[in-house]
């Protein structure tokens, strides 16, 4: 059986100055396991006359001390097989000890395997173990393009977060969702995560249709199905499938052939049969989308192009209405139309907000009594009104299907900014008199941040009934403050 090394921490502490002494830093250590040993090395630091080994078997607890003396490796014998030991290095000199190095831990079982610190970036450390290092606050392993599975031993990742590289492909596990398969598996000591990547070239998936209204769809990269697995030291074997936000994915795309403007995340829904959409947050420097994932699946990068045949070339709203309907936020009220000068009722200026902003919904009591719980609106409007974003037009009415005004949208749109408005605030539009003094405060903080834009001729129009494409623009515009 495997025996372990983990490297706990590379963080390095600076030894206090003793006596005018120059300080100095403290080593880092890897360790090789033998049968009953543990053969441990370091670098040398500058400064330090000699080293001292310190190991027990309980993590921050060094119950036995060696001096090495002054070189740079030394193997600890007599250990127990089965049991779990915990060494650290010292620098000394004349004057005092450094800090300590960070923790590597072993369990002394059977056959040699490499620990932490053996290997190099990329390469595959010990039973096809894949090396970890600790970097900027990660965890951190990187594959060659090639390679498509990493296998991690869960007790060198520490308390990082763990960060594996497919080439340009990533994914990141949270600190918390490692903490679970700590749980899960009982003992960190010998269990394994294997995070794989299989490029996938089945037709029936990637001719899939994209859930929503007819568009033209354009895959601008592979398509990936993400497996990750946990592997006891007892051979159980735990995969993972629900994550509830806990893993990241960052996908290449090819920004030659697509509208990056245009991109999201999808994955295929292998019961619907058909893709759906995530989102993601769009690198046009490194031409990578990165998301947050709620479930593993298959998934991939996807250009969602909908026109309108209403929206002519030249439309004001025109490129805002594409970029929102790639990002699943506006629909038409048909398959080809989407009326921009129609007017837009509050609850669905309330749904905009709530999937622009990805509210979260439900815990929320409903206290109106015109908004019925099995309402296609019921949710969004909760959500809005946890929020502190929306809110009744008395203590037990909403108005859901009442249109909504420009001054009650730009309302909502500065609450969701998280501007607080000045309520001394005054405005230089001609018929700043129309506009109601409670609606005041937060136009004027909407005009400052440049969130809204009067209707020309220096007015504001604020209880005139706002348009679909008016409500397009200020979700735009608050998405990219």
């Amino acid at each position: 059986m495997p025996i372990i090394a983990t490297e706990a921490s590379s963080t390095r502490v600076m030894a206090m100055p003793a006596l005018g002494k120059q300080i100095f830093e403290t080593p880092t250590i890897s360790a090789i396991a033998g049968k009953g040993e543990a053969r441990l090395s370091w670098g040398a630091v500058a400064g330090a006359t000699g080293y001292n080994i310190k190991y027990g078997t309980a993590s921050g607890v060094y119950s036995s001390k060696i001096d090495a003396g002054s070189v740079t490796h030394h193997t600890v014998s007599g250990l127990t097989k089965g049991t779990t030991y915990y060494l650290i290095a010292e620098a000394y000199d004349a004057y005092g000890e450094s800090g300590h190095s960070n923790e590597v831990a072993i369990v002394a079982l059977g056959e040699e395997v490499a620990g932490a610190g053996s290997g190099s970036p990329g390469s595959q450390v010990g039973n096809d173990r894949s090396k970890v290092e600790i970097k900027d606050g990660a965890a951190e392993v990187k594959l060659d393009e090639g390679q498509s599975k990493a296998v991690i031993l869960l007790s060198e990742v520490g308390n990082y977060p763990l960060q594996v590289h497919f080439g340009k492909v990533s994914i990141t596990l949270s600190r918390e969702t490692l903490d679970n398969l700590k749980e899960q598996s009982g003992i960190a000591a010998g269990s394994l995560i294997e995070v794989t990547l299989s490029p996938t070239i089945d037709s029936a998936i990637l001719n899939a249709p994209v859930s929503g209204s007819k568009a033209a769809v354009k895959i601008a990269g592979k398509v990936y199905d993400f497996e990750v697995k946990l592997k006891t030291a007892d051979n159980r074997e735990i995969e993972i499938g629900i994550v509830s936000g806990g893993i990241t994915l960052s996908l290449p795309y090819d920004s030659g052939q697509v509208d990056q403007k245009l991109l999201g995340i999808y994955y295929y829904d292998k019961t619907k049969k058909q893709w759906e959409y995530v989102g993601g947050e769009i690198d046009e420097v490194k031409n990578q989308v990165k998301v947050t994932l709620q479930h593993l699946s298959v998934y991939s990068v996807m250009e969602y192009n909908k026109t309108f045949s209403d929206v002519k070339e030249g439309y004001w709203a025109k490129r805002v209405l594409q970029i929102l309907a790639a990002k699943h936020i506006v629909n038409g009220v048909d398959e080809s139309r989407f009326n921009p000068e129609g007017n837009t009722t509050r609850a669905e200026f309330v749904t905009l907000l709530a999937n622009a902003l990805d509210l979260e919904t439900g815990g929320a009591m409903n206290t109106f009594i015109d908004v019925k719980t099995d309402a296609w609106y019921a949710d969004s409007v909760e959500a809005a009104v946890k929020a502190g974003i929306a809110s009744g037009i008395s203590a037990n009415q909403f108005a859901p299907d009442k249109f909504i005004s420009r001054a009650e949208m730009v309302t909502m749109i500065v609450r969701a900014a998280g501007i607080q408005p000045n309520p001394g605030a005054t405005v230089s539009y001609a018929d700043a008199h129309d506009i109601p003094g409670w609606a005041l405060p937060y136009i004027a903080a909407a005009k400052e941040a440049n969130l809204v834009r009067g209707r020309g001729s220096n007015l504001f129009a604020p209880n005139s009934k706002a348009t679909r494409a008016e409500a397009a623009q200020f979700i735009y515009n608050l998405l990219n403050k």
